[in-house]
């Protein structure tokens, strides 16, 4: 595995090359971001390389709420073990898994389209609302 490392607007990017072709993307970017990395990367290796396509995102999203899930039963998509995780991890959607902390915070992992990120988060809220 090669990792290239690059600094673009105080963010800090990580780039892992895997034997079998995958590159992942590591850090906050952009897709204009990700697009000028695909061009500076062809430019070194002097090679064209085929265009980037996302295959997953994770995403951190902050509520304005905290939450007390002590009274909250697991269930096949709903888990909730403290000893275990610090965390409600919830996988109500296929492919994309969510873990709400009780400080409101969001991890989203698994989206392929931030289009789909509304959602998820709406599908979170009702839930967090139906447990109040």
């Amino acid at each position: 595995m090669l990792t290239w490392r690059v600094k673009k607007r105080e963010k800090l990017l990580t780039i892992l090359f895997f034997p079998n072709g995958t590159i992942q993307c590591i850090g906050n970017s952009s897709d204009d971001e990700s697009n000028q990395l695909h061009v500076e990367l062809c430019a070194l290796l002097q090679h064209d390389l085929p265009m980037w396509k996302v295959k997953s995102m994770t995403v951190l999203c902050i509520l304005k709420n905290k939450y007390d899930f002590r009274d909250l039963y697991s269930t096949k998509d709903v888990t909730y073990e403290i000893e275990l995780f610090p965390a409600v991890q919830l996988s109500f959607w296929k492919n994309v898994h969510v873990h709400v902390f009780h400080n409101g915070k969001l991890i989203v992992t698994g989206i392929t389209e931030m289009s789909y990120l509304s959602k998820v988060v709406n599908d979170v809220l009702n839930f967090l609302q139906g447990k109040k």
